[in-house]
This record gives structure tokens, sequence and C-alpha cells, in this order.
């Protein structure tokens, strides 16, 4: 296993200079309940295949004797493992190891249509080749969160968001890999675009969406309907009003501004020019939403 600071992982051994891998991590509900597999089927007849398709799961969190059989058997991925449960962080372990590779990372509660891939490829062929490419992108708005006039006015900088993303090579910044073990290790709740977007802004990164919208994407990619009860991102919200959370009450927004505080000062001041309002608070002391 390769050694790194907070865990030991699986190494991947490739041979073609820069593949195109697939990364996506699970946890023990999602295999139990067969919505990792569903996901899994969905990249298994693609229009362009990748190099391979990588499964991240933790030996801390799952015995590796308690897997599903159909999950043991597939020949279409690969299963990899780390020992340190780093929950949805753990498919971004491909990219530590080879920064020099076209990465796709993938959630695994969805079923793909079959050119997904082909999609995001055929936008990163069509780029500069030095960016990142989301599904779709909200702009931010002048506090640095994801909603842009909802609260406060629009800007110019896109949000990532997740679902699938396609990183270039080298583009991913090797020091997220550093600060995670300090900001996000021990977190009840990680957010991997709140995580990231302090580095994309810091440098400079494009974030080239492959859908206009969230809507033309969902159209053929669809979320597995047993998987909404326990989804991450249900997690992030204190109220919930008719099933939609509610965006003033996201925990994101406490997020955000905490992790940008947790790092150092040249990605707190990149982050405050670029959203002036960032450490505005209202009367009460809360972050201004």
């Amino acid at each position: 296993m390769k050694e790194y600071e907070y865990y030991k992982c699986d190494e991947i051994h490739i041979e073609k200079e820069q593949p195109l891998i697939v990364t996506l991590t699970s946890w023990k509900e999602r295999i139990n309940t067969n919505i990792l597999y569903k996901t899994l089927l969905s990249l298994k007849e693609q229009t362009l295949k990748p190099d391979k398709i990588i499964v991240w799961l933790s030996s801390e969190e799952i015995d590796k004797d308690t897997l599903p059989k159909e999950i043991l058997e597939g020949d279409w991925y690969e299963i990899h493992w780390v020992n340190k449960n780093l929950k949805s962080f753990k498919k971004f372990l491909s990219i530590q190891q080879i920064p020099n590779a076209i990465h796709i990372t993938m959630d695994d509660d969805m079923q793909y249509s079959n050119h997904i891939i082909e999609d995001l490829y055929t936008t990163y062929m069509n780029s500069n080749k030095k960016c990142i490419i989301p599904p779709y992108c909200p702009l931010c708005n002048e506090f640095g969160q994801p909603w842009g006039n909802h609260f406060g006015g629009k800007t110019n900088f896109k949000w990532i968001c997740t679902g699938c993303c396609l990183y270039s090579p080298n583009v991913f910044p090797q020091e997220v890999f550093d600060f995670y073990g300090q900001i996000m290790l021990n977190r009840e709740l990680c957010s991997d675009e709140c995580f990231l977007m302090p580095f994309i802004i810091y440098h400079d990164i494009e974030l080239l969406p492959c859908f206009t919208t969230d809507i033309v994407f969902f159209r053929e990619n669809i979320i597995i309907n047993e998987s909404r009860c326990n989804a991450l991102h249900v997690k992030f919200f204190r109220e919930i009003i008719n099933g939609i959370g509610n965006l003033k009450t996201n925990i994101k927004n406490d997020l955000i501004y905490d992790i940008v505080k947790s790092l150092p000062i040249e990605y707190q001041e990149k982050y405050k020019k670029c959203f002036p309002r960032f450490e505005e608070r209202d009367n009460s002391g809360s972050y201004f939403l």
C-alpha cells in the first residue's frame, strides 16, 4: 500500500502515459442496497471507454468479506482500499497518485447516460485542457456562496458542483491533500465543493461546465430514487420546505466560511478579494445569508 501522511491506500497500476480514469467512492449503506451497483452498471456500456474505473472503499468502515457477490464479480471496474474513512474525499485518491491522467470523478447514487463520459471528454478536447469540467455551474454571490443573487449580488465566479466532474491533467491543486487532513478529516460533514472552491479561486482555475443548466444534465443522468433519503446534501439543510432544502438554512453557508478561515492567509486574502462581502455578519453575529 502507498503510505501518505494521514492514510495508506492501494496503489494504482497503469502503463499508459496519460490515461482516462473514472474514480468514485461509496459507503456501506449504498453498497448493501445495490445503489452503487446500479451506478456501476450505468458505466459498463459507455460510448467512450475509460482506461480504468476505480471504486475507492474504506477498510475502516467496510469489511472486505461482507461485500455483495455482484460487487466482487464486476470485471469492468477495480476496487481499491484505503485504511481511513475519508468519506467522499476517497475518490480524489486516484488524482493524488496519477496527477497527469485525465480524471473523471463520479457520484455513487446516479444512473448515468451511456454517453456521459464522452460528453465530458468532448468538452475537455474542445477546451484549453487546463480546466475543471463540472456538469453545470451555479454562480457565486458576493459572500463566496454558490447561489448567485439569492443572497447578495451575482459575481462572475462559478461554483464547482459534483455529480460528475472532469479534471484536466495536473490541474488539481496537490496541496489539497495536505490540508484535507488538517481541516476536513475529522468533520462530521464534508463537502467536496466547499473544500475545493478556495483552491480553485486561489489558483485561478477555469470552470467550464459540460451542460448549460442542471435541468439539461438531469434530463438523462438520473439520481437513483432510493438514495435520496441518505444523500449527503440533505444533511446540510436545517430546514426542509415541501421536500426541498431551504437555502437560507444550508450549513454550507457556514462551512465555506470555516474552511476559508482555516487555510493559510494567502488563500483567505484571495477569497476575500474575489468576494468583497465574504466576512459580513448580520446583527445577530451570524454569517450573512
